[in-house]
């Protein structure tokens, strides 16, 4: 996962230009963000890595469909618009998610709902089940007492290829989607602990405690 975040940019400029809906077969995934060293957004991202679990002989990677919560009040309801993975390892399972462009762990997530809150450099992480629903949260860099959630998803309902391709369809294509009226593109740094982000015309840069230190 480390690896493929400093090496691959997320970004969504096929999405904006709307030249056709985005394919998130796996051979068209491959083609754009290895052969031609393009990035992508989640439903690519994370169908990649998926793909090359499943080449390195992993458990077949379980997809999960998610609500994205950042940023997000408590009674504003979302669409599923977020694809990540359930991993296997060892007899535990792991939230692996290498295509969600904000606050993000370069680590898996343990999944064990007796885990304490897990220390990563981007941040301190929990998943807390409330309802049907299995939320990523993070803490608040002001308030340690204080997470804020990232996205949840349906911890029962299985996930189907069509589903995925239905929400990414949604994703690239509506017109009130989120990146279909907004320029993204994010990547860590290779050789040190940055965030580098852009949002249309502005230009960030985040230390991994998330301080900025250039903002344009």
């Amino acid at each position: 996962m480390n690896a493929h975040m400093r090496n691959i940019s997320f970004e969504n400029m096929d999405v904006v230009i709307a030249t056709a809906p985005i394919s998130i077969s796996p051979t068209s995934v491959y083609d754009k963000l290895v052969t031609r060293g393009r990035g992508g957004y989640c439903f690519e991202q994370n169908t990649l890595l998926l793909t090359a679990l499943t080449a390195l002989s992993f458990p077949p990677p379980t997809p999960l469909l998610c609500r994205v919560r950042w940023g997000k009040s408590d009674g504003q309801t979302t669409p599923f618009t977020h694809m990540c993975l359930r991993v296997e390892v060892g007899g535990g399972e792991y939230l692996a998610d290498v295509g969600f462009a904000g606050v993000n762990s370069m680590d898996p997530i343990d999944l064990d709902p007796s885990s304490p809150p897990q220390p990563k450099p981007e941040g301190v992480f929990r998943t807390r089940l409330q309802s049907k629903y299995r939320y990523l949260e993070v803490q608040d860099r002001g308030d340690p007492t204080v997470y804020r959630a990232l996205y949840c998803w349906a911890e029962e309902t299985p996930c189907e290829e069509q589903d995925l391709e239905q929400s990414n369809w949604f994703s690239c294509t509506y017109p009130g989607a989120r990146f279909t009226g907004q320029f993204f593109a994010a990547r860590i740094a290779k050789d040190r602990d940055e965030r580098h982000h852009i949002l249309n015309d502005e230009y960030v840069v985040r230390e991994m405690g998330g301080e900025v230190t250039t903002k344009v």
